[in-house]
Parts: structure tokens; sequence; C-alpha cells
């Protein structure tokens, strides 16, 4: 029993696509799985640190790109979707799961003509392009959050919530049975809390921008504060500087490796909300101040901090230099309210959704399982 993943573009779309295959493969034995990802220096990285077989086909994403870029990424899509013809052609696999974004259009296309059963991954509130045209090639869709359902009316949908990594998976369910309590040394500490800074697996500008500018106001106003940074690569030198010359206690990384480590550490978390970003918080009961990424497409990052409700506080990339200092200020001092907004995102967490979705995807395979001894 085969199933071919199709994933990449974002650590997003990546790191819930290598879960689901890691709990495919613990279903029984006999099963095999390939990973496929964009042609990127990212998605190259990740699925080869990840262990599990893999190939990487064109792709380029089309919405909000100049006219020039478009044409460009069409064409990658095509040469991405012959390739993925040819891999669905050799691997055979019994099901495809597309993992969201454009990454996943080229397999996606080519498993449904191959005649292959199609399930879908939306890790957003609110569905891309890509899912929203791809999901008339579905045999179901895997939903990350309920309000995505509303964009799918035709199509049979389960509501499994977002893949987590297993590290992250083991501290939601740590702290969803009650082994750590709301009130643990991330909220009580008579030293400095740990704020974490991070902006996706490319890092944010913006966030750095802000964060490095407000520095010297938390330090005037007494904060105790210890910084847990993740700039992107391009920022890191500018984000390490910023630190040294204000006197402040950060560690600052290109990027984080092992984000359960730092959850662990952290008290409070300003973050962009990418769907895989917001359902970890939730998961592991960390506050949150939430800077949705204004470019989305769709305005999708908007729609999954809507979804966090009360877990976490949103500012508006447009407000971050008027905010960011106040709101930040307000959650150190204010121990009750980290505490009520852990406790609102430990009760919307959830956790198990890479089996839920390995199931439905074995559900799909075993539907289809008459076409596919018809067609070898």
């Amino acid at each position: 029993m085969k199933m071919l993943i199709s994933t990449g573009g974002t650590g997003g779309h990546l790191f819930p696509g290598i879960s689901v295959a890691r709990e495919w493969l613990e279903l029984a034995e006999g099963k095999d799985v390939l990973l496929v990802g964009a042609r990127r220096p990212l998605d190259r990285r990740i699925l080869a640190d990840a262990g599990l077989p893999y190939r990487l086909v064109p792709a380029g994403g089309v919405k909000g790109k100049s006219a020039l870029k478009r044409i460009r990424s069409l064409c990658l899509l095509g040469l991405g979707f012959l390739v993925s013809l040819w891999i669905v052609v050799r691997f055979r696999p019994h099901v495809v799961l597309g993992g969201g974004g454009y990454a996943s259009a080229p397999a996606v296309l080519a498993a449904r003509c191959a005649g292959r059963p199609v399930v879908l991954m939306e890790q957003n509130a609110r569905p891309g392009a890509a899912n929203r045209f791809l999901a008339r090639f579905a045999q179901s869709i895997a939903l990350g959050f309920p309000e995505a359902r509303a964009s799918f009316p035709r199509n049979p949908c389960a509501e499994t919530g977002n893949p987590l990594r297993p590290e992250i998976e083991a501290l939601a369910s740590e702290r969803q049975s009650g082994l750590i309590s709301d009130e643990d040394t991330r909220m009580e500490a008579p030293g400095p809390l740990t704020l974490l800074v991070f902006g996706g697996s490319q890092g944010s500008r913006s966030l750095n921008k802000a964060v490095c500018g407000a520095l010297p106001a938390w330090k005037d106003r007494g904060l105790n504060l210890r910084f847990l940074h993740a700039t992107g690569p391009a920022e890191l030198e500018r984000v390490r500087r910023a630190y040294q010359e204000a006197g402040l206690d950060a560690e600052v990384f290109p990027f984080i490796e092992d984000m359960a480590s730092v959850y662990r550490r952290a008290s409070l978390a300003l973050t962009r909300a990418g769907a895989l970003t917001v359902t970890e918080l939730m998961a592991v009961g960390l506050p949150a101040i939430l800077v949705p990424l204004p470019s989305g497409t769709d305005q999708h990052q908007e729609a999954n901090a809507a979804s966090a409700g009360v877990a976490a506080r949103t500012i508006r990339e447009q407000d971050l230099p008027v905010r960011l200092v106040d709101e930040v200020e307000d959650l150190v001092r204010d121990a009750g309210a980290r505490q009520s907004m852990s406790r609102a995102g430990l009760f919307k967490g959830r956790t198990g959704a890479a089996a839920r979705i390995a199931h439905l995807c074995l559900k799909a395979a075993r539907r289809e399982g008459p076409h596919d001894r018809q067609s070898h």
C-alpha cells in the first residue's frame, strides 16, 4: 500500500506532510511512502533531514505575482506536472495526499490523470486558491481549522486538525494531560520571562525591525525579559547587533530546528499567524501576539489569527510600531492574562491529527482498491 505526499513551498506545508508520512508507515507493515516537494533549497534541506524517500519537482506560485513571474511560474508548473506524472507512473501510489499550496498542484493533477485517488490537507482557516481549485479532484479534505469547511461545500470534509511534529505532539499531550500545569515556571518565574520571536521558516523583516525598535523602550520600562529570536538567514547579524547594543539577553538564530525545545522555554510568543504556527501555539498552551502577514494570499493569516480566539492577541502589521511595546508590557506584567490565554489554547488545541489524516488516506485507498487492481 503506497502513498505519495505532495507538499512543499514552506515549512508549514512540509512538516505536516512529513508527520503524516511517518504515521502512514506506522499503520501496518507493507506500507510505503514518497514525499514530493518543490525544487527549492528549503524543501531539499527539510526533506533530506526527515530521512524519508523524496523527490523534488519544479513549481512556482502564481497569485500575487507580476505578469512576468506568473508566466515563469506557469511554465514551472507545466514542467512540474510532467515530472510528477513520471513519478506517479513509476511509484504507482494507491493514494495521493496533497499538502496544500502551489507546490502540491503538479503531483495532484498528475495523480488524477493517472486515476489515483486524492485527499487534500487544508491547513488554513481560509483556504487558498490552489486547494480551492484542486478540491474538484479530491475524494475528501482534511481541515486544520473548522472555519475552512465553508469553502468546500461540495466535498466530504473531516475536521482533523493540523499535524504536529512528534516532539511538539509529545509536549502538547503532556501539557493537555495536566502533567505541566497552567501555573508552571513559564508563568510565575521570579527570573526573566522569555519572549520567543519568529516569523516562519524564512523569518520576517517587519517583525525583526519592530522588535529591534522596541528594545530600548522595554529596557527603559524595566521589563525583565530575555529573548529567543529566529530572524531568517538574511537578518541574523543586524538583529544580533541590536540586542548587543541594547545590552539585553538574547539567543538569536537564523532558523530554529527544534521548536519543541523553545516552546518549553518560552513564556510568550510574538509570531506571524501561519496555520502550523497557530496550531502549535494553541496545542502547547503558549500565549501569543500574532501579526498576520498582510501580503498573504486571501488574507489567510488573518483568518488563522481570528480562529485562535482569546488564546492570542492580534496586531496588524501597520500598527506594530504603535502597539507592540505596550502589548508586550501588558502581558509581561499580567500573569493572569497569560494563564487565561494558555488555558484557552490548550482547550482548543488538538493532537493526533497526523494519525487521523493517515487513516483518511487509507480509507480513500481501499475505496479505490478494485480500480487499482484492474489498472495493474
